[in-house]
């Protein structure tokens, strides 16, 4: 079995902090693997080099792809959601769906309604108006409406009651998971 994501002898520093010191490790595809540790531990930093968002010394490869070199190509196959995600407040639900829609080659928007129509999101809110657990609720049915190999989370219930959190995960492993797709979490 190849990794799907191989990341070897990976450092980053921000001055004198070293906020990732020569990490390696695999992961195979179709497994779940967290990323745990204390704030600023490198969780978040170690994150944005496997998605091309920042440099880094090492080696990385994600889906068989150099993450700085072939971004758009990764980007096609991965979801995120960053710690501090944000949906554009001034938005509808639906005209967000609209968007992700017309901008995500895997997205189904069928797919999308399904999972929002097992929540109390009503499609005519604005962003603005959803709690933020329902903010939550609308990303993670977002993401696992996009029929991607990578799912990456970055704090996902960072700030949920303990209940939505159990709801969250029994969720995602429930409706997304399926032994195929790879989820990547970082959480404290």
């Amino acid at each position: 079995m190849s990794s799907l994501v191989s990341a070897r002898d990976v450092s980053k520093s921000f001055g004198d902090v070293h906020a990732v010191d020569h990490v390696s490790f695999e992961i195979e595809k179709g497994r779940i693997m967290g990323l745990i540790g204390p704030n600023g531990a490198g969780k978040t930093t170690l994150l944005k080099a496997l998605l091309g968002l920042t440099d880094c010394d090492g080696e990385l490869s994600v889906l068989g792809l150099d993450p700085f070199r072939q971004r758009k190509q990764l980007m096609q196959n991965i979801c995120f959601i960053a710690d501090v995600a944000v949906l554009p407040r001034w938005m509808r639900v639906n005209q967000l769906l609209d968007f992700v829609e017309s901008t995500h080659p895997n997205f189904s928007r069928q797919r999308a309604d399904e999972l929002l129509g097992k929540t109390k999101i009503m499609r005519q809110s604005k962003v603005r108006q959803l709690s933020k657990g329902m903010v939550t609720q609308l990303h993670l049915a977002i993401i696992m409406a996009v029929d991607a190999k990578l799912l990456v989370l970055d704090e996902p219930t960072l700030g949920l009651d303990i209940l939505f959190r159990k709801e969250f995960y029994s969720n995602l492993l429930s409706d997304y998971f399926d032994g195929e797709r790879t989820i990547l979490i970082t959480t404290h």
